[in-house]
């Protein structure tokens, strides 16, 4: 498959070194046949599940540092769409930070502290480049704005306000499902990196650190603020020989480390499936046991 899309993969070279922006969201109203309509978020897609593959075949042949940077690269990928682009295109970026990350964990235990160290840092320059939410929620007002049809005639006055109030009603509703999503995602992240930094400490030093300033500045430039608290960094203590690194998780609401638990939410498919986020759980997002 790899050797297929040789040629798809070639962008990496071509569009990384250069800061990407979205097309411009009129681009977007004109649809699939414009180069800022579904086909970019479809091509993100594919090559978002062609840098896993990439990755998965380095994992085979035994090249573990690869294979964390093709998926690095994934997140580098979705970190890039949502720069100029409207809640679609973010969302689109956020999946694919999703999937670069979803099988990097067990890739990174076969890395040496250095390594891991190397990995850390690029996760950290990726999460300083992610698109504020607010930067996203302007180019969507200009999407709806854009959308909003032209009238002429005396109808004119009337349908404009007819339009725009419910362009108001989808705009605020589409922000509000959207904006935890967001928080989720660069909580996945940060706690990700995190768990990476305590690994390469523990590799180097034989024990965890007592709190996360002892991460900075060898492992850590910094420990990341909790993107659903209203300030302060991610929640982490001692357990034993081990550790508890959480996040207060969309309740706002410090639970001490009791993951978010839905056994409701359980199947026979997908027993972990009662440890899934979503914008009204209950509890924290612990490392390791939430998504």
């Amino acid at each position: 498959m790899l050797a297929e899309n040789a040629a798809a993969l070639r962008w990496r070279g071509l569009v990384f070194p250069i800061e990407y922006r979205h097309p411009p969201v009129r681009w977007v109203i004109r649809g699939g046949g414009a180069p800022g309509g579904s086909r970019l978020y479809s091509t993100s897609r594919q090559r978002g599940r062609l840098l896993v593959h990439e990755a998965q075949l380095k994992a085979a042949h035994g090249d573990w540092n690869g294979a964390v940077q093709s998926h690095l690269d994934g997140v580098r990928l979705g970190v890039d769409i949502p720069h100029g682009a409207p809640l679609l295109g973010a969302l689109v970026g956020t999946s694919c930070e999703a999937i670069a990350r979803h099988e990097m964990e067990k890739h990174v235990e076969h890395l040496s502290a250095e390594q891991i160290r190397a990995t850390v840092r690029r996760m950290e320059e990726l999460a300083a480049k992610r698109a504020s939410f607010d930067d996203v929620v302007k180019e969507e007002k200009r999407l709806m704005q854009a959308a909003t049809p032209q009238r002429t005639g005396w109808d004119k006055v009337a349908g404009l306000i007819a339009d725009m109030t419910v362009l108001r009603a989808i705009f605020n509703n589409t922000v509000n499902s959207s904006k935890w999503i967001f928080r989720r995602n660069e909580t996945n992240h940060a706690l990700l990196m995190v768990a990476f930094a305590l690994r390469a400490f523990r590799a180097e030093r034989g024990r965890y650190p007592q709190t996360l300033t002892e991460l900075a500045p060898g492992y850590l430039k910094k420990a990341p603020a909790d993107p659903f608290a209203l300030d302060g960094p991610l929640r982490y203590k001692r357990v034993g020989e081990n550790y508890l690194l959480y996040s207060i998780g969309p309740d706002g609401k410090d639970d001490g480390g009791k993951p978010i638990d839905d056994p409701k939410r359980a199947s026979r498919r997908n027993a972990s499936s009662r440890y899934q986020v979503i914008d009204n759980s209950l509890g924290d997002i612990v490392a390791g046991i939430n998504k």
